[in-house]
């Protein structure tokens, strides 16, 4: 019974008969990725590491003490739902409000398509007016490729990376989008506490209960303690602990290692063209196979 299993010592063969083929596409595999890799535009990496300022404490006194109060519960910032929570400062971090108000202030857009934007003559090049950028293209540009937010529950800290073909600007907008954030923040938080003062002020003479009075006093009190650190703290939300830097190595593209896959990749595919070619001959599948053999180099 004929062997049936693979013959090492007739593969061999077959690759040294189709060496040069092989080698002629292990050579255009690898040009083409050098060409890829010194090509294509550089991009670089720079991250900011906060850490969200936790004021649950803050929080769920103003809701216990806004439980006592019945009717008045539902008065906006006295339930304990602030926008200084973790999970919210996230949120803002990422939102379209806030990514499209920088892009708009800073005139980001033409940065962010410049393939289709003239520097000289300030005009965009694109002929037809409904595919002109909007802030929209703009955010989701922003969100999809340039900015990642990374959470480590561990250790309750949050990379903020942007990745961008300018390293200047890539530090700068890194550092920007936290800026931003705890400014919206800390904005939101001290209107917040105004209209709940403006509020609470109104009520507090329609009430002759001494316990309802207390309790709407305490509601003031810790209203202005709230109003007082948001307007002492400008890192409302996010504490940086390390802010960004202008990076300076590229983080790709990696040169070294697109020429090793486009190395590797020729020699794959060379050899199991080699073997393929090889096989079809064997089996006559080729036109003109019966003739034709596999010139050695």
């Amino acid at each position: 019974m004929a062997d049936e299993g693979v013959d090492f010592v007739e593969m061999l063969r077959t690759v040294l008969d189709y060496r040069k083929g092989i080698l002629t596409t292990v050579a255009v595999a690898t040009l083409v990725a050098a060409l890829f890799a010194f090509l294509s535009p550089k991009h670089y990496q720079a991250n900011t590491l906060v850490a969200p300022v936790d004021r649950s404490g803050n929080a769920g006194r103003n809701g216990a003490l806004a439980s006592q109060l019945g009717g008045l519960v539902g008065l906006a910032g006295l339930s304990g739902n602030h926008d200084s929570g973790k999970d919210v400062a996230i949120a803002t971090l990422t939102s379209r409000i806030l990514i499209e108000s920088m892009i708009r202030e800073e005139n980001l857009l033409p940065v962010l398509f410049h393939q289709d934007w003239d520097a000289d003559r300030q005009v965009w090049t694109i002929n037809d007016p409904t595919k002109v950028p909007t802030l929209l293209d703009g955010y989701e540009l922003f969100m999809k490729k340039i900015l990642k937010v990374n959470e480590d529950n561990k250790k309750g800290l949050v990379t903020i990376t942007v990745n961008w073909t300018s390293p200047q600007l890539a530090a700068q907008w890194a550092n920007d989008v936290v800026k931003r954030t705890n400014r919206q923040l800390r904005e939101r938080a001290i209107k917040e506490s105004e209209d709940n003062l403006a509020y609470l002020e109104q009520e507090v003479p329609k009430t002759s209960l001494v316990e309802m009075r207390q309790s709407i006093f305490s509601l003031v009190q810790s209203e202005l303690e709230k109003s007082m650190v948001a307007k002492g703290n400008e890192e409302y939300a996010f504490k940086v602990v390390d802010p960004a830097v202008v990076p300076e190595h590229r983080s790709s593209p990696k040169r070294l290692m697109l020429l090793l896959l486009g190395f590797a990749a020729g020699c794959v595919a060379g050899v199991a063209g080699a073997l393929l070619h090889h096989k079809l001959l064997t089996l006559q599948l080729i036109p003109g196979a019966s003739e034709a053999k596999p010139r050695a180099a």
